[in-house]
């Protein structure tokens, strides 16, 4: 069974306020730990004098990568909870910094921890989310007058092509979950005979 993902495509601010202290919630889209330390820096940037800056990230669906940060507070009461909440979502490629202004009354450790989840959680509410599949990515390389076997071979497998080009001859490129790549890559051999060229399948996520 393929690993299933929350991505999004959408960055969003929300804010949460608790016992004077006030908590700003980013979450965003993160391709690489060099993405989400850019965007780290600039929230840095706006919030200077915030008491803290507490984060966490979950990246690379092909090999699963996550990171949390207390900055300060705490141990486990602040980056972990963040991360739990991605973790709750099943979020990847995506980052959530919460930013803290101390408001003079201490929450105690169950209260940091409620607090930075919930600001995280609702940073995470706030946005668009869809999934996708690891999957693989194939091109099929035919003549015109083999169209039909390949169109054919997409509908037995229930797919469209990713893309399409039509030149000197027809590439179809298609993506394909993974549970259902190797039955695509034994039907497209049996259309070698055709002159159908299949590519061995390349690591892609599929949107599903």
């Amino acid at each position: 069974m393929s690993h299933i993902y929350a991505f999004t495509d959408h960055e969003n601010e929300v804010q949460y306020r608790v016992l004077g202290s006030k908590f700003y919630g980013i979450i965003f889209p993160s391709e690489n730990q060099e993405v989400f330390e850019e965007r780290l820096n600039a929230c840095k940037k706006k919030y200077p004098d915030a008491s803290h800056h507490c984060y966490a990230w979950r990246l690379d669906p092909f090999n699963l990568n996550e990171f949390s940060q207390d900055d300060g507070e705490p141990s486990g009461t602040a980056g972990l909870p963040i991360l739990n909440v991605l973790r709750s979502f099943n979020c990847c490629n995506t980052g959530i910094i919460v930013v803290r202004y101390f408001g003079g009354t201490k929450l105690g450790k169950a209260g940091l921890i409620d607090a930075y989840g919930h600001t995280a959680r609702l940073a995470t509410e706030s946005i668009s989310l869809y999934n996708v599949t690891i999957g693989k990515r194939f091109t099929l390389i035919f003549d015109y007058e083999q169209k039909s076997h390949a169109d054919q071979l997409l509908r037995k497998m229930q797919i469209e092509p990713h893309e399409a080009t039509y030149l000197e001859k027809i590439t179809y490129i298609v993506q394909i979950p993974e549970e259902s790549a190797e039955l695509f890559a034994d039907e497209a051999a049996k259309l070698v005979y055709l002159g159908i060229q299949c590519s061995d399948g390349e690591p892609v996520m599929v949107k599903i």
